[in-house]
Parts: C-alpha cells; sequence; structure tokens
C-alpha cells in the first residue's frame, strides 16, 4: 500500500481543481519528502543550536522580572502600612496635645 493512496485527493468534486489557497493548504499538510527534510533539519539545529544559546537567558529574565515584580509588590505595600503607621501617630500626637490643653 502506497502512502499517496491514504492522502486526501487534490480535486474538488465540485470545480474539478483546488483554489490557490486550497493547493496553498494542501501543500502544507503534506509537504513533499524534500521539503519535510527541510522541516526536520531545522527543528534538529533549532534543538541543538537556538534552544540551548537562548533558552536559559530567557529563563533568567524571567525570574528576574518576576522577582523585581514581587520585591515592588512588597515595597509598596511597606510603603502603605509604614504611611498608615505616620498618620495613625500623628493623630495621636496630636489628640495627646489637645488633651493637654
Amino acid at each position: 500500500m502506497a502512502f499517496s493512496s491514504s492522502l486526501p485527493s487534490t480535486t474538488s468534486s465540485k470545480e474539478g481543481s483546488l483554489s490557490d489557497s486550497e493547493a496553498a493548504a494542501a501543500a502544507t499538510l503534506h509537504p513533499s519528502g524534500a521539503e519535510a527534510a527541510c522541516d526536520l533539519a531545522w527543528r534538529i539545529c533549532f534543538y541543538l543550536v537556538c534552544f540551548p544559546l537562548c533558552y536559559p537567558c530567557y529563563v533568567s529574565r524571567t525570574v528576574r522580572k518576576r522577582t523585581k515584580s514581587k520585591h515592588r509588590l512588597v515595597m509598596s505595600e511597606l510603603r502603605g502600612w509604614l504611611t498608615a503607621l505616620v498618620i495613625a501617630r500623628v493623630a495621636w500626637f496630636a489628640k495627646q496635645q489637645r488633651a493637654k490643653q
């Protein structure tokens, strides 16, 4: 049994041939042997060259951004608490001053 016999037909029953976009889609779904080999070569190159070179930088940058954003969140919460504490302390001090008068 040949492999091509299991592929869908490239002709349409209504028109007799595929439109350009349909033909391009069919070629994309079922690349020729040379195109498949080229795709495989690119994938191998990506996994052997690009992925090991780029992925560690991506991961470290992501970790740095997350750490920085968490630090910013903690600092903003701390500023909020400190502001509330200062306001409460000033109000308490003003109340003590009025009580002395």
